[in-house]
């Protein structure tokens, strides 16, 4: 699969390359913002059931620079950034899900009108052996297939690759024990299930 990708984007031209590598800092960018925006509810919610956390460093840093009066005033200020924060992250995830799709269109164009151009450059005789509507077919199906099914689904495992990286290293530096000991148990029952599920 990954033979067939590089090869794919080898084919592509220089503007194309472009569109893709800042398709890909766009999903970097995406991601980053959803693991802290996933990480910001945590500390919000025990500023609601603590107010002795304000007193904490890091809090107490946010507490200086919102300009808080005092606890209540700090958790309205809070929220409403939380808010903002997932809004934001929301419409980045529309705007970026969007970017794959339309990306993975155009190509899909781009393969389409080339092969085209390919077979018309072809001589009569060559036409006369295939069946044209065939040809036709297979090369609308053939493009779809592999821009929308292979191009476009790895771009979207690659935004859920980089979300769980991020997501993985946030919860290692926060509980590494914890998470260590997690992702063993998880890696071990998939394990054991996935050989349970091929040897049936």
């Amino acid at each position: 699969m990954f033979k067939k990708i590089f090869f794919l984007i080898n084919l592509l031209k220089k503007k194309q390359k472009i569109n893709l590598i800042n398709l890909q800092i766009l999903i970097i960018f995406s991601s980053i913002l959803e693991t802290l925006s996933i990480f910001s509810i945590a500390p919000f919610i025990a500023i609601i059931a603590n107010d002795d956390l304000i007193n904490n460093k890091n809090l107490n840093l946010i507490y200086v620079f919102l300009n808080s009066h005092d606890h209540n005033d700090f958790v309205v200020k809070f929220g409403v950034i939380l808010i903002f924060v997932f809004c934001f992250t929301t419409f980045l995830n529309i705007i970026t899900n969007w970017g794959i799709i339309k990306f993975s269109q155009n190509l899909s164009v781009y393969f389409t009108s080339t092969l085209y151009k390919y077979y018309l450059n072809k001589d009569y005789i060559y036409f006369t052996k295939q069946n044209t509507s065939a040809l036709v077919s297979k090369i609308i199906l053939e493009t779809g297939r592999v821009t929308g099914g292979t191009i476009q689904g790895f771009m979207i495992l690659n935004s859920k690759i980089f979300l769980s990286v991020f997501l993985l290293s946030g919860l290692v530096i926060y509980e590494p024990k914890i998470t260590i000991i997690a992702l063993i148990i998880i890696g071990t029952s998939y394990f054991i299930l996935s050989k349970y599920i091929n040897g049936l």
